[in-house]
């Protein structure tokens, strides 16, 4: 990374004029936003988790992007290019400035105070006063009182040393620093609320801290944590700016209850940086509930980051629940919020992990994780100077993973990750500015698993929006992802059902007064969205088993002004990778005299375009079985294949994978294969070798009927036709056999036994 550390000399103002003129180096690749097209090995991840008894359910994934003609790019290929230069800056403490370095307490002025102390007030004390902090001139008023206050004797500054402590001491809930110039921490900053003594416990812990300031520079730490059993939340840090520079590291996290303790963790406070120009972390923020060993965990805390101009994290940021014998709620975990005008970018690492419960009291759950969100609007910020390079960049890993339960109980659900670019409403330019988002880093949501929960925690959601302008030609990028992830878990009476996938390119509606394209789609990845096994256990099982549905993938280009669209971009859809969709299986449970067992459904791809779609690759949808021998009082069911549907308005539809969509086996009843309807404007090509088997079934009981074979049928609009016949379409094998499935060539049946036709809709609409 490239950061300026040549000194600052000019006013917040000029900064800000400054900033836009070296808000990326020549390396920052406008046109693309990479650094290189290496390969990663990142994941997306939202899984269901396992669980003794049920398997929680995969979460959800969506990448939208609409209104404008460049590329939706989802790939193992690409490193984000994070380069980034600071204006330069250098510390002005004003013309009266406050040097702490020693360990320093600032209170308010109080007579009595000095008189226990047994001094007086002397010339040069430091004091805190109308939310601002002087220093005694020694001046008294015609009482012998000292004159407080006066303007002349305003800090305008602080820097505290290395090695020293500042403690802000108040009896008020908020410590606010008030500086007409900057604040510069190399030492430590504290807050102690006055009114705690050996007797006195029954005031709300220390004070908040508050600093305004022109600038917040930082090497040194700030320390509001909760300290004591009487005092356990942390306070909450507020830092409003013209420009942070912090590399120190800041603590609101709650205090920890030990057994001899016997009270709650401590809820953690929060930590706020605000600014105008540009805040820029290295340091660690920690914002973490408090754990006890005897009662409840306290709650995590939030960390916000909000500029106008530029916000670059670099540091690492933790907002974990507490761990406690018992919790208060599942949505205790603190949040992370990032939101700026013009450029965001992340690469330190995010946790927030789901508080943890250890008591194991009956129906306890674990903690949901934090929810993560990047928020940039280059729309809005009226006034002020526009970015040169305006991105919304993320390589750091993000865990946002469901908390643990005691006992057998439900895990903690994974959280949410969200990235939104905003720089139009409905794809108008107005005064926004062309902007990218590039992300990278492993993103991870999944539901909480251990090898003793009864019910696994539920994947969450990981969404990517961009909103972006009729103007813009930079591309959306995805990348670094050998995988994502949205399976369920696995239980022994049932399992998960598979999340979704969905992505979108679109343009805006008839109704607008500009047209805003739709831009093309490219993915090279791998997509697991399987089903959940249900896998019977002697320990756990006391009933039937129900494995889980696969989740399903839609890709889609979705235009409304097609001969628009011509003028401006075909809107394709590429696909290259591994898709596994199969459909939870269900096993064991004839060996434990269950009388009833299934396996569930594999999962559709559907993919739409309005232009020519190309997939390739390797594709698992099959269903999922279930016991292959019972009797007539049994009832085994073998799961449905997924199917697979790509519909192309005006180019050509090819695919070309190793395809196994065949349904699942039974002892009493297996379901259909998969069936493919691919429809084109232009040519329709089907290539790899292709299994679409019917499930078989136990042909020694009455009335048992192997699946169907799967149907394929290929529409082109001129007759353009191309298929393999590299192709498995048998009936499964049942006291009667299941039918065998064809291929259909416009009306023509090429290949096998074909039954039904087509449905046209999708390409006439």
């Amino acid at each position: 990374m490239k950061i300026s550390t040549t000194p600052f000399k000019i006013s917040a103002l000029a900064a800000a004029i400054a900033l836009t003129a070296c808000g990326g180096d020549d390396s920052s690749s406008k046109s693309n936003g990479l650094s290189s097209t290496s390969e990663g090995t990142a994941i997306i991840s939202a899984k269901g988790a396992n669980g003794t008894l049920e398997g929680g359910n995969g979460g959800s994934v969506s990448v939208s992007k609409f209104f404008s003609s460049s590329e939706l790019n989802v790939s193992v290929k690409g490193a984000p290019d994070t380069d980034y230069d600071l204006p330069e800056f250098e510390p002005n403490l004003g013309a009266n400035p406050a040097i702490i370095n020693t360990n320093t307490t600032i209170r308010p002025y109080d007579a009595t105070y000095y008189a226990e102390e047994g001094r007086a007030f002397s010339s040069g004390d430091l004091y805190y006063h109308n939310n601002a902090i002087y220093r005694f001139n020694g001046e008294l008023d015609d009482s012998d009182e000292p004159v407080l206050g006066k303007f002349s004797t305003l800090i305008t500054g602080i820097q505290v040393d290395a090695g020293a402590t500042l403690s802000l001491a108040t009896n008020n809930s908020s410590f606010n620093i008030n500086l007409v110039n900057d604040m510069v921490n190399n030492g430590t900053v504290t807050t102690i609320n006055l009114l705690i003594t050996d007797t006195d416990v029954d005031t709300d812990n220390r004070p908040n801290l508050t600093i305004n300031s022109v600038g917040y520079l930082a090497t040194g730490a700030i320390d509001l944590v909760g300290f004591s059993k009487d005092y356990p939340n942390g306070r909450s840090l507020n830092i409003n700016s013209s420009y942070i520079s912090n590399s120190g590291n800041i603590n609101t996290s709650g205090y920890s209850s030990n057994e001899t303790d016997a009270t709650s963790g401590g809820d953690s406070g929060n930590i706020n940086l605000y600014t105008e120009v540009f805040v820029e972390n290295n340091g660690a923020l920690s914002a973490n509930g408090g754990g006890s060993e005897t009662d409840y965990a306290g709650e995590g805390g939030s960390i916000n980051f909000e500029s106008n101009l530029l916000i670059a994290n670099n540091g690492a940021l933790t907002v974990n629940g507490g761990t406690g014998a018992n919790i208060s709620n599942a949505n205790d975990t603190g949040n992370v919020n990032f939101e700026s005008y013009q450029t965001l970018i992340n690469t330190g690492e995010i946790t927030g992990l789901g508080s943890n419960e250890t008591d194991g009291a009956e129906g306890g759950e674990g903690g949901t994780g934090a929810n993560v969100y990047f928020g940039m609007n280059t729309g809005y910020g009226y006034g002020l100077p526009n970015s040169e390079d305006p991105r919304l960049v993320n390589t750091g890993n993000i865990n946002v993973t469901g908390g643990s339960t005691g006992g057998d109980y439900t895990g903690g659900e994974g959280g949410q990750i969200e990235f939104d670019l905003y720089e139009s409403i409905d794809g108008g330019e107005g005064r926004s500015q062309p902007a990218l988002m590039v992300i990278s880093g492993n993103l991870i949501a999944d539901g909480h698993s251990s090898s003793s929960v009864s019910e696994g925690g539920d994947g969450g959601d990981i969404d990517f929006y961009h909103y972006s302008n009729a103007t813009n030609e930079l591309p959306m990028h995805i990348v670094g992802y050998e995988t994502i992830d949205i399976s369920a878990g696995s239980g022994a009476q049932s399992g998960g059902t598979g999340g979704n996938l969905n992505i979108i390119s679109s343009s805006n509606t008839t109704y607008s007064y500009i047209y805003a394209p739709a831009g093309p789609i490219a993915i090279e990845t791998n997509i697991k969205a399987n089903g959940g096994d249900a896998i019977f256990n002697t320990n756990f099982s006391e009933s039937n088993g129900n494995a889980g549905s696969a989740g399903d993938i839609s890709i889609s280009t979705y235009v409304s002004q097609i001969a628009l669209q011509k003028e401006i971009t075909e809107a394709n859809i590429e696909f290259e990778g591994n898709i596994e969709l199969t459909g939870g299986s269900s096993t064991g449970f004839k060996a434990g005299g269950i009388d009833s067992a299934s396996g569930d459904d594999g999962g559709d791809l559907s993919i739409i375009a309005s232009d020519s779609i190309s997939i390739k690759g390797n594709l698992m949808a099959n269903g999922g079985s279930s016991d292959l021998t019972g009797t007539d009082d049994t009832n085994y069911r073998g799961g449905e294949a997924g199917h697979i549907n790509a519909t192309s308005k005006q180019g050509d539809v090819s695919l070309n994978m190793d395809i196994s969509i065949n349904s699942g086996s039974a002892a009493n009843y297996s379901d259909y294969a998969g069936n493919i309807h691919l429809i084109a404007a232009e040519k329709t090509i089907l290539k790899g070798t292709i299994s679409a088997i019917g499930g078989n079934t136990d042909s020694s009981i009455a009335g048992t009927q192997g699946g169907n074979g799967g149907q394929f049928y290929l529409y082109s609009l001129n007759e353009n036709y191309s298929s393999t016949d590299d192709v498995t379409l048998a009936g499964g094998a049942g006291e009667a056999t299941g039918w065998n499935g064809g291929i259909t060539e416009g009306l023509t049946c090429v290949l096998g036994a074909c039954t039904g036709s087509i449905d046209l809709a999708d390409l006439i609409d």
